[in-house]
């Protein structure tokens, strides 16, 4: 696997204040002075520089345009939003943390439990304020748009997640659905018959198209959850003794993980606390619908208490009298009794169908909204054809959930592969995105060197949950792919639209870690450990030109670009060459740039491949470590090319091809300068992906030579555009 990268040059876009113009300046004061809860009250418009047609209809304004419609979406107070939010959360996944808990100690899991509801509390009032400042939005598709520069391919591959992720979850509660009907019915009909019948019974479930009318099925679901949970708990403790017992010997119960854990089971039990916090993704929809979107905060609140409380309480008692020796998950397994295990997983009925309901009605919504506009009566009003359109939208979503419940018919992979390939985007990473725009709309780009250590701290714990984010999706996706190929392979699952009776098991177990043992569990040992001076001597082969002729180019490259910038900028001898024409010139220069930025990463892996590789490099534990320190380098130089195009990106400036107005935008309210940011990480991603020292030691020089670079070029392009708006400034003064 070729870790390689083609790199560009720092960003030419200014980014201090000192050098915008008095309306940017404007812009800024206008932007620290919004008031979130002010726009929502109805009192001013939405942030100033939304681009959409709707972006100036406050919140108060869009109740009053839909007062007159025969369906009225804006009307959700915060108690059935909190209903809505109930029945998403308290959910089947409850009983999966006394296995959790199990693998983990109760200790460790229970901090675990604090700490993710944390995580997700934030980043779900990290949604709430982006909906606040932009009230047109109506989901989370409309955000990952705005996080991404407005550009109709962030919207349509938003889009795309969105409805596999909720699609996947229709189909999960469609399988559930089936194993309960096995348990009540003794396993008298094939899966596949029962996958239908869920199907079906939550399609009805689904007409309904508000929210306000769904909550009060919310409620109820949520109600029987908690019934369900406190009497699995309450039977747990009758029982006495769990299922099996006493063939494997007294229980065992651990404060801490017990001897022998691996780091392949702490993880999956990670995870699996994880994914069950995790739901910001219908936040937006549920935010779109009330008519105070300021009291949010509230159910969220009072949702994530809840959670924390029931979770935990649950949790620990349920294992306190079923310990890790006999843990199933759902813990409904490990009731002895057969009578309470039925009992008490029947009231666990309304939360299975509701649950894909909430999701469904999400996302036929979504697909409604695209196919009837804000004025079509279709939308707004009892037609013939807006029930078929709606109808005709959740029948083919339940198509496809009961499709994917049969094709892939196993709980835990179905789970974890919809969890890290979306959960990584929804749960983290647009969230920390999210952060940073907010953060620089209303304070400026460089919104955290004026925050004092407030803005240190919250910039850099943003960058963490995007990285959080990116671990998911790398080594979670690659981890559940690789255990469903090895399913079937050992005939594990019985084949897609199986007859095969489907028999309840663990939903979370070591197989489903299989692919990453290496990765989770053998770390670099202390005999391979060595200090830096043996690495310099032992470890890096300074006798090989190859080594001397990329760090020559490494050098090369930062120095030639200055002095041809500076050639143009003073001489124009760049344009002359080509007849005046200066933006050809800075086409000649960029192709010319961009080629030896191909050459330049050809020499470096050359280089690598004739230096030794350190055994402590080798371990997949650091080894894999690259995948997510090569895309955020690779993501930071390829989306800043994006927003500054060409001639922003090389050396525009200098020909005098200026920008009408700084880019604050991702990435640049991320780092000041994210191509040389990014280039760096994508050198370092490749060092340990090969285990090479030397190629530390060349990324070493790769930030020095640009730091470098930063000092010459960051003063001269504030002067050329500080320069530009003096005179503009005269121009203005002359007329």
């Amino acid at each position: 696997m070729a870790l390689k990268g083609i790199f560009g040059r720092k960003a030419t876009s200014p980014t201090d204040n000192s050098s915008q113009s008095s309306n940017e300046k404007v812009a800024y004061e206008k932007e620290k002075n919004y008031d979130p809860e002010a726009a929502a009250a109805g009192g001013i418009t939405t942030h100033p520089n939304d681009a959409e047609s709707d972006a100036s209809i406050t919140i108060g304004r869009q109740i009053e345009l839909e007062a007159n419609n025969a369906i009225k979406y804006r009307t959700c107070s915060w108690q059935k939003t909190a209903a809505l939010l109930f029945s998403e959360y308290i959910c089947l996944a409850i009983m999966s943390f006394p296995w959790s808990y199990s693998i983990l100690g109760l200790v460790p899991g229970l901090i675990l439990t604090f700490v993710i509801a944390g995580l997700v509390l934030y980043t779900s009032l990290t949604t709430w304020e982006f909906c606040m400042r932009h009230p047109q939005i109506r989901d989370v598709c409309d955000i990952g748009q705005m996080l991404f520069w407005n550009k109709k391919w962030a919207f349509y591959v938003t889009a795309i997640m969105f409805v596999l992720n909720n699609v996947f979850i229709m189909g999960l509660h469609c399988l559930v659905g089936a194993k309960w009907w096995n348990t009540i019915t003794g396993h008298g009909t094939c899966t596949i018959v029962f996958a239908a019948i869920t199907a079906i019974i939550s399609f009805a479930a689904s007409l309904p198209r508000t929210f306000n009318t769904l909550a009060t099925l919310a409620s109820a679901s949520a109600g029987f959850t908690f019934v369900s949970v406190i009497l699995a708990a309450a039977f747990s403790g009758v029982d006495g003794k769990p299922a099996g017992y006493p063939s494997k010997g007294e229980l065992e119960i651990y404060a801490v993980p017990p001897a022998g854990t691996t780091f392949v089971l702490g993880m999956s039990a990670f995870m699996n606390i994880s994914y069950t916090f995790i739901g910001q993704i219908t936040l937006p929809s549920f935010i779109a619908e009330m008519k105070e979107p300021k009291d949010f905060p509230k159910a969220l609140w009072a949702v994530t208490i809840c959670e924390v409380l029931v979770f935990s309480l649950v949790g620990g008692v349920v294992y306190g009298y079923t310990g890790t020796n006999y843990m199933t998950s759902p813990a409904f397994g490990s009731i002895s009794n057969e009578v309470y295990k039925k009992v008490s997983f029947t009231f666990m009925v309304p939360t299975i169908i509701f649950l894909g309901v909430l999701y469904a009605s999400v996302t036929a919504r979504f697909v409604l909204f695209r196919i009837h506009g804000p004025t079509s009566r279709h939308r707004t009003g009892h037609t013939v054809t807006g029930w078929l359109t709606w109808i005709a939208i959740l029948a083919v979503l339940w198509v496809l959930a009961f499709i994917i419940a049969e094709v892939i018919p196993f709980f835990s992979d179905l789970l974890s592969l919809m969890s890290s390939l979306f959960d990584s985007f929804f749960g983290f990473i647009f969230w920390g995105a999210a952060y940073f725009q907010l953060r620089s709309e209303k304070y400026g780009p460089n919104f955290w060197k004026t925050r004092g250590f407030r803005g240190y701290f919250a910039f850099f714990f943003n960058i963490v949950l995007c990285l959080i984010g990116l671990l998911f999706l790398t080594a979670g996706t690659y981890a559940t792919v690789q255990s469903i190929i090895d399913g079937y392979e050992a005939d594990g699952f019985g084949g897609p639209f199986t007859q095969a009776v489907n028999i309840p098991h663990i939903l979370l177990n070591t197989k489903f870690w299989r692919p990453l043992p290496l990765f989770l569990s053998r770390f670099c040992s202390p005999t391979t450990s060595l200090k830096t001076s043996a690495i310099m001597t032992e470890y890096i082969d300074f006798s090989k030109p190859s080594l001397w002729i990329s760090a020559a180019s490494i050098a090369f490259n930062p120095t030639f670009w200055n002095i041809a910038a500076q050639q143009e900028y003073h001489n124009k001898a760049i344009t002359k060459l080509f007849g005046g024409n200066s933006r050809l010139g800075c086409y000649a220069l960029a192709g010319t740039i961009f080629s030896l930025g191909i050459f330049r990463d050809y020499l470096y892996n050359e280089a690598l491949v004739e230096q030794p590789t350190h055994p402590m490099l080798l371990s997949p534990a650091i080894k894999y470590s690259a995948i997510p320190l090569f895309l955020t380098g690779n993501t930071l130089v390829l989306t800043s090319m994006w927003a500054l195009g060409v001639t922003g990106t090389y050396l525009g400036d200098y020909f005098g091809i200026l920008m009408d107005e700084p880019v604050t935008t991702f990435p640049f309210n991320v780092s000041g300068s994210p191509m040389y940011h990014g280039s760096a990480m994508s050198f370092l991603a490749t060092a340990i992906w090969y285990g090479k020292p030397a190629g530390i030691l060349l990324t070493g020089l790769v930030m020095t030579a640009y730091s470098i670079a930063c000092r010459w070029e960051d003063p001269f392009t504030s002067m050329i555009y500080q320069k530009r708006d003096e005179e503009r400034a005269k121009g203005k003064k002359g007329l």
